[in-house]
C-alpha cells in the first residue's frame, strides 16, 4: 500500500457545529478555509498520513472532484 498524506479543514457547519474536509493538497484545505464566510481566528488545517483507497483518501479525492464540479458550473452560469 502506497503512503500519501491528506489534509484535513475545519469547516464551520453555521449552526455551532464543525466539520472535517479533506484535501489532497495543503494550498486546497488552506483556500477552502479561508474562503468560508464565517472562518477561525487562526488556521485549522492539518494533515494526516494514510494509504491510498482508505476511507479518508477516498474522500478527500470525492471532495476535490465534487469542488471542481461547483467551480465549472460556476463559470458556466456566468
Amino acid at each position: 500500500m502506497k503512503k500519501v498524506e491528506i489534509f484535513g479543514a475545519l469547516m464551520n457547519g453555521g449552526d455551532g457545529s464543525a466539520y472535517v474536509r479533506w484535501y489532497l493538497s495543503e494550498e486546497k484545505a488552506e483556500n477552502a478555509e479561508s474562503d468560508q464566510p464565517e472562518g477561525w481566528g487562526e488556521s485549522c488545517v492539518f494533515m494526516v498520513e494514510t494509504y491510498e483507497g482508505s476511507n479518508i483518501h477516498e474522500e478527500a479525492v470525492a471532495d476535490e472532484q465534487e469542488q471542481e464540479d461547483e467551480q465549472e458550473d460556476d463559470q458556466e452560469e456566468s
